[in-house]
């Protein structure tokens, strides 16, 4: 029996070794990525995060927004356009975006 308890114990322990999983690094992009959300152009940001986090096609944005599948896909492609030279020009580890707004 009290082999058997630890050799549970050895496999429980195992279970909390470190991952290579970096969590801090996560946690800033993706609060960098909520601050570059709140600069873009109003329209730019819906068609953005109905497309990409809400994961609704481009016909059912176009609906919900009023307006054409061509103007959801041009502005979600200057939405991404935007966030892609903001996450360029930010340096790693300096990620400390502003709320300022580009409307």
């Amino acid at each position: 029996m009290i082999d058997q308890a630890r050799k549970l114990s050895s496999t429980e322990l195992s279970a909390l070794a470190p991952s290579a999983h970096d969590l801090a690094s996560e946690v800033t992009d993706r609060q960098f990525l909520m601050q570059a959300l709140v600069r873009l152009p109003q329209r730019q940001r819906a068609c953005v995060v109905l497309r990409y986090l809400e994961d609704l096609p481009v016909a059912e944005v176009a609906a919900l927004l009023g307006v054409t599948t061509g103007t959801v896909k041009h502005q979600t492609y200057r939405g991404l356009a935007s966030l892609r030279r903001m996450f360029k020009d930010e340096t790693p580890g300096a990620r400390v975006a502003t709320n300022e707004r580009t409307d």
